[in-house]
């Protein structure tokens, strides 16, 4: 040895040096070439060499080796210190992948709001050319039926346009559309009779006002020209496209239609409606038995139709579920593969480098 010392230096495996002189420490043997010697810790065993590297360092590695004297404190320091950056490495390793996982979820989040909007405006493009399209190719405008100087508008064909499972549907709709132009047509005279018609004998005082319940009548006649577009189309429509974005037409002309039927059914003498007030009054104060028979029957036929249209209501809001739930079912699809994708790539992200395998699958 080229150097001898009372007090043995502690040596450092990581620098090869000595830590008191600083001298190196080598073996010099005639012929042979210089190698670093195998030194001796404070103990008298003999350290491991070459030093650690990092892939070699695991949890509380210093330790043990600096209570044993083989490494010097400083060298057991930037051990753990070494350990500790690794840590922290993995903490912000997860932290990005998190950090990532969120971006890409709001990126796909605001690329599906772009394409709701954008399928909304084309919607309303489809929507407003409705009309002329009717016209156009195999599927030319077919209703009402052409007269005098009324012209076909729509397409109209509930066995080329509904599915099988709401064609009844829709043609009970349709018979009750026609029934209801007939009822209006039907109060209207069952007023017109009630106007002429002669007083009972036994009844005294004034007449209820008969005019004034026969004019109202009259107006409600415009009912014929606007029930098809109130509540008839907007349901058709709907239940022709299965979007459940184009039911709240349906809905609010369903709603109208019922409340029409109330009064109607109501029958409060001079507002028009052939019902129970009215039908009491005219079997009071009328002399007339077919009068008698004309109130009943637009008494019956409105509570009726009241009943159908309550039915249809329930009936197109389950239509409405079905096809809410069926636009829906892709969206949650796309958005469980999408998280799914997600999540694999944040547990790549925070997995160490160990071929993809999980940490709990390794093996020792």
């Amino acid at each position: 040895m080229s150097e001898t010392m009372d007090n043995p230096p502690v040596f450092s495996p990581a620098t090869g040096r000595d830590s008191t002189s600083f001298v190196e420490v080598e073996f010099k043997s005639p012929g042979v070439q210089p190698t670093e010697a195998s030194p001796t810790g404070a103990n008298g065993a003999a350290p491991s060499w070459p030093p650690p590297t990092k892939s070699s360092v695991q949890p509380g590695f210093a330790a043990p080796f600096a209570s044993a004297g083989l490494v010097t404190p400083a060298d057991a320091a930037r051990m753990d210190a070494y350990k500790t950056q690794q840590l922290g490495n993995l903490t912000a390793g997860a932290a990005a992948g998190a950090q990532a996982a969120d971006s890409h979820m709001t990126r796909e989040w605001e690329r599906l709001r772009m394409m709701e909007t954008e399928l909304n405006k084309r919607e309303k493009t489809l929507r407003q050319r409705e009309m002329e399209v009717g016209r156009l190719g195999n599927r030319p405008a077919n209703f009402p039926k052409h007269c005098y100087c009324i012209k076909p508008q729509v397409y109209h064909d509930i066995s080329a346009d509904m599915t099988p499972p709401r064609q009844p549907f829709m043609r009970a709709l349709y018979i009750n559309f026609y029934i209801t132009c007939l009822l209006l047509v039907l109060q209207t005279a069952t007023a017109l009779v009630a106007l002429v018609a002669d007083g009972a004998d036994d009844v005294s005082g004034d007449d209820p006002p008969y005019a004034e319940h026969f004019g109202v009548s009259i107006l409600y006649l415009i009912g014929i020209v606007f029930a098809f577009p109130l509540w008839y189309w907007p349901v058709y429509q709907a239940l022709s496209s299965r979007n459940s974005n184009r039911y709240t037409a349906g809905f609010i002309g369903l709603g109208i239609a019922t409340l029409f039927n109330a009064v109607m059914v109501l029958g409060i003498v001079g507002h028009g409606g052939a019902g129970v007030l009215f039908t009491m009054s005219v079997l009071d104060r009328k002399d007339s038995a077919f009068l008698d028979v004309l109130g009943v029957i637009c008494l019956l036929g409105w509570a009726l139709q009241l009943l159908f249209f309550i039915f249809s209501f329930y009936r197109y809001r389950t239509f409405y579920r079905e096809d809410l739930l069926r636009s829906l079912l892709p969206e949650v699809s796309r958005n469980t593969q999408m998280q799914a994708a997600v999540l694999e790539a944040g547990l790549q992200s925070v997995m160490p480098r160990t071929g993809g395998v999980p940490p709990q699958q390794r093996t020792a």
